[in-house]
């Protein structure tokens, strides 16, 4: 089980190449995984009947006491072979599904197929990886791990119902399932994590075993019924149980495979099986049949009454699906010895019957380019199987004898006659039958829609479909045809589910036939009184009325109501004022640490006037740069005058015995300056052009305070330690743990590496957060290396610097000219801003700067460098070519996108976190070789080194980010501007390049 769950996890990353390479095909190979999975729960089926339970468990987190701990009892043999075994005929049937555009020429509800070819190969590797997800919570035993899955199922769904992306309802259906499934998967956790406290044990079983127990005091803990009812709360919003069942038929935006798997036999079943798995012990605690009795019942008859009222083949089948997930809801969460044995039957026959009629939508859909009832006629003509399958599909569905569906219910109608002296088996028995009569209702509408004939529509033209796209369906019905007459093998394989349930007072056991008995009745008349609810509706055309109100309506006004609140939250507090917002943060740091240091009973100031000369000669420098910059009135001047503080800080790191600090300070200050620069270049050069400086005083009694402030805790802090700092052990620390004489580095990338992947995701956020602010519409990252002609202007003639005998030599911007120029970008950079000079000077060096970045790269972990230090050099190479050539340069000495050196940068260093977990060593734990090759002589190597590379990349994509954005971006934002203006006033759609 556990390597079956490792498949699940390792094939998705192969999954979008193979698809590039052999297309829809690669969907058999991703069909081999579920179907090892069914094979394997199906080899268990002897050891499951004579009542073994196999279970494999690995140790993952023991400091946590978490788990990876299989279970394999009768409901997640069961699980597992509905998730494996659907799970591969859907992938099966995807195969044909993606092969291609579609054939029909119908213009209703398309599935658009054909159009997101270039998906599919991330859409398979999601569909299997969802598939692997819904495997390990069906069979885990290990109550937090199960949480786990379930919020990963929440994601994976977003991604599956938003496959069609560029459609705004599928990207709003995705979000509607994500929040709703997600927030009551949250709401499940704080249900789990009370249960896993009061048990003491993450045991899922064996949290349940102590429930059962008369003598434990855990039945009588008040928050052990909290728990229950939190653990209810995400049950239901996985199932689509009223009041969230509205997130499943918004999700038909869907591809139809997903409908078939996620909302038919997997995602939807999450809910049912956990609320499976604690029937039979949590049912006799005070909320919990309430609760599944009520919002069942409520849910099956709300979801039959919509279902009647849709055109749209797949949401009449979705609203269906409310329907039945409140039939099973109610039937299973009963929790007695029959009802378990009948929802569980009800489980498999549900999973059979509507996985083959969303197969069979999906056939039609992909076909016909509709879904429209409205649009199909006579279709059962001429696709005689399809019609076939979905009549034995429906028929199960329905209750309609031979069919597994039709054991199911009888044996659910008998078990509530049994304990109709129950109040709330009573209210099931009723609710059952009303929801069978619609069940019928909906189901003959879905025939009568998908194949009847129509008096005023045409026959629809039908082309056949490949016989592989009709596999899938028709094993799925043929299962569900057999599965009534396999009632009794059914029955004893299923009881050592419903035999963990309270023993009822006469056991039922599934049959075809029990002879004429009461649930018989009522099952034949709720048939027949469904057949004449269709015939009512159809006849008086009540399900063309407009319903005022839906639970649809209410989340929408729901999410309008928290945008409103944030755009009053924001407009109150966000006055768009940056003096106001950095007041704010000054205003209340001098009332925390003010207030803290007047608290303290005594302040230990240990102070010395100076410590080394230098800091004689830079501080009164740094002072009166700090104070001319008070008083500049250009923001270029005052930009230069604060970073003279910085590099004072550069000559006082140098002094004081910390060269790594002093060359990160310098790299930083000339970054942090180059950055400042390009941002200048878009607003007014004089400080108060645009909007004065107000309150001066105010601020220059603020700013007194916060350096007065800063200078008191300094002083403070300083004197208030009362132990041995632990950096006093860093030098020893460095060598014999991270084996490098650079403690600085060293403690960086592993010793302090947890705080170094905290700054990294920072530094990644930042670039983000100034990329989106940037590129208004789009990030077009590689717009830098686009082709484009050379800005009006630069074309004027010029006198060649080398002349020969036959004339001119041709410069290398010329066309046809075999020379190569000094840089790429340099011909498309306007004259006036061209240097020859600095173009041959960056040229020269750019290549022996990148050489000193790598240098200091590896040199890092024993001298003066590291990763952050050898990314701030090659960003400053990228500088020079931008200064010197511009964004096209730019582009040509960076030809990827900036937003993969940060991915891959963090990519590696998370790596360095979590592979020695794999080896059974804490996170970030670092391995040491060392060789001696010839003529090389001795080498050593470090497994940190690859987390300092990691924060080399993402160095370097962070200074290229800011580049494209505030450098390339701005450019080209400033060339549209100026061709708008010359143009005759007509606003350009699109982007010019200089």
């Amino acid at each position: 089980m556990l390597v079956l769950l490792a498949a699940f996890a390792v094939l998705p990353l192969a999954l979008p190449w193979l698809v590039g390479r052999i297309g829809p095909r690669a969907f058999f190979v991703a069909a081999l995984v579920p179907v090892a999975g069914f094979v394997h729960a199906a080899l268990q089926t002897p050891a499951i009947l004579a009542g073994d339970i196999p279970t494999e468990t690995y140790s993952w987190i023991p400091q946590l006491g978490l788990d990876l701990s299989m279970r394999m009892d009768t409901l997640g043999w069961v699980m597992a072979l509905i998730v494996t075994g659907v799970g591969a005929l859907v992938m099966i049937y995807c195969r044909w599904y993606f092969a291609g555009p579609s054939t029909g020429s119908g213009t209703g509800k398309g599935s658009g197929t054909g159009k997101a070819k270039a998906g599919v190969g991330l859409f398979s590797a999601v569909l299997l990886a969802f598939a692997g997800a819904m495997y390990g919570l069906v069979l885990t035993d290990d109550l937090i791990i199960l949480v786990m899955f379930w919020e990963i199922t929440s994601i994976l769904s977003y991604l599956l119902i938003g496959f069609y992306h560029a459609r705004g309802a599928s990207r709003r259906a995705a979000l509607q399932a994500l929040l709703v499934t997600t927030l009551g998967g949250l709401v499940m956790f704080v249900g789990a994590v009370i249960l896993v406290v009061q048990a003491g044990t993450n045991s899922l079983s064996g949290i349940l075993a102590l429930y059962a127990d008369p003598a434990s005091s855990f039945t009588s803990n008040p928050l052990v019924d909290t728990a229950i009812v939190l653990l209810l709360i995400g049950a239901l919003s996985k199932s689509a149980i009223f009041p969230f069942h509205f997130w499943l038929p918004g999700a038909m935006a869907a591809p139809t495979p997903v409908s078939a798997y996620l909302h038919a036999a997997a995602m939807v079943k999450a809910g049912i099986y956990l609320i499976a798995r604690c029937a039979p012990f949590f049912a006799v605690a005070a909320p919990w049949r309430p609760v599944v009795i009520s919002l069942g019942i409520f849910t099956m008859l709300l979801g039959g009454v919509q279902a009647l009222r849709e055109s749209d083949l797949k949401r009449i089948l979705a609203f269906g699906t409310v329907s039945q997930l409140g039939l099973m809801t109610a039937v299973i969460g009963y929790g007695e010895r029959d009802t378990a044995l009948a929802g569980i039957a009800l489980v498999l026959g549900h999973a059979l019957f509507k996985s083959a009629l969303f197969l069979v939508v999906g056939v039609i859909d992909r076909q016909l380019s509709t879904r429209d009832i409205g649009e199909l006629s006579g279709v059962w003509r001429q696709a005689p199987t399809l019609a076939v399958v979905s009549t034995i599909a429906v028929a199960s569905m329905i209750g309609f004898i031979p069919t597994l569906g039709f054991v199911a219910k009888e044996a659910a109608l008998t078990a509530f006659l049994d304990a109709a002296s129950d109040p709330w088996a009573a209210v099931a028995l009723v609710g059952i039958v009303l929801g069978s009569i619609l069940t019928t209702a909906y189901g003959l509408r879905f025939l009568w829609g998908a194949f009847g004939s129509k008096r005023d529509i045409p026959a629809t033209a039908w082309p056949d479909p490949p016989m592989g796209f009709l596999a899938a369906p028709v094993v799925l019905a043929g299962l569900s045809l057999i599965g009534g007459f396999a009632a009794p093998w059914l029955d004893t394989a299923l009881s050592g589910y419903a035999d963990t349930a309270p023993p009822s007072e006469h056991p039922y056991h599934l049959a075809l036939w029990h002879g004429l008995e009461p649930a018989l009745f009522l099952s034949l008349g709720s048939i027949a009184a469904g057949a004449a609810v269709f015939w009512l509706v159809q006849r008086t055309g009540w399900h063309a009325r407009v319903l005022p109100f839906t639970a649809a309506d209410l989340y929408n006004q729901t999410l309008r109501g928290i945008a409103r609140l944030a755009v009053w939250t924001t407009s109150l507090t966000q006055r768009g004022s940056l003096p106001v917002y950095v007041g704010t943060i000054f205003v209340v740091f001098v009332a925390a640490e003010g207030t803290a240091l007047l608290a303290a009973p005594e302040w230990k100031v240990q102070l010395d006037a100076w410590q080394t000369p230098m800091q004689v000669v830079v501080a009164p420098i740094m002072i009166l740069a700090g104070i001319v910059a008070v008083r500049a009135r250009k923001r270029y001047t005052g930009v230069v005058l604060v970073s003279v503080t910085g590099l004072g800080m550069v000559l006082l790191f140098a002094t004081s015995g910390a060269p790594d600090l002093a060359l990160t300070q310098v790299l930083v200050e000339t970054v942090t300056l180059v950055a400042f620069a390009l941002v200048l270049r878009r607003i007014p050069a004089r400080l108060g052009e645009h909007n004065a400086s107000v309150w001066p005083v105010a601020r220059a009694v603020l700013a007194i305070a916060v350096g007065a402030t800063m200078a008191l805790v300094a002083l403070v802090a300083t004197g208030a330690r009362v132990a041995e700092p632990i950096s006093d052990a860093f030098p020893d620390l460095a060598y014999e743990l991270g084996h490098g004489k650079n403690v600085v580095n060293v403690a960086l990338v592993d010793l302090r590496g947890w705080d170094t992947m905290g700054e990294l995701s920072v530094l990644i956020l930042a670039a983000t957060g100034v990329a989106s602010l940037v590129f208004v519409t789009h990030r077009s990252d590689l717009l830098s290396r686009a082709i484009a002609p050379i800005p009006t202007g630069a074309t004027r003639t010029r006198r060649p610097l080398v002349e020969t005998d036959e004339g001119p030599r041709p410069r290398a911007s010329d066309p046809g000219s075999t020379r190569q120029a000094w840089l790429v970008g340099g011909a498309r950079v306007r004259p006036e801003n061209r240097s020859i000079m600095l173009e041959v000077i960056v040229r020269i060096l750019f290549h022996t700067i990148i050489v000193v970045s790598i240098f200091l790269l590896f040199s890092g972990h024993n001298l003066p460098g590291g990763g952050f230090a050898g990314g701030l050099v090659a960003g400053m190479a990228l500088v020079m070519r931008y200064v010197a050539g511009g964004r096209y340069e730019l582009g040509a000495a960076a030809p990827t996108d900036a937003g993969r050196l940060l991915g891959a940068g963090m990519a590696l260093a998370v790596a360095c976190a979590v592979v020695p977990l794999l080896f059974g060593a804490a996170p970030l734990t670092s391995y040491f070789w060392e060789w001696e090759i010839p003529v090389l002589g001795h080498v050593e190597f470090v497994t940190s080194t690859l987390f300092d590379i990691g924060v080399y990349l993402v160095v370097i994509g962070l200074v290229l980010d800011v580049l494209r954005s505030l450098g390339g971006e701005v450019d080209r934002q400033a060339q549209a501007l100026r061709e708008s203006g010359a143009s005759s006033g007509a606003s350009p759609r699109g982007v010019s390049a200089p």
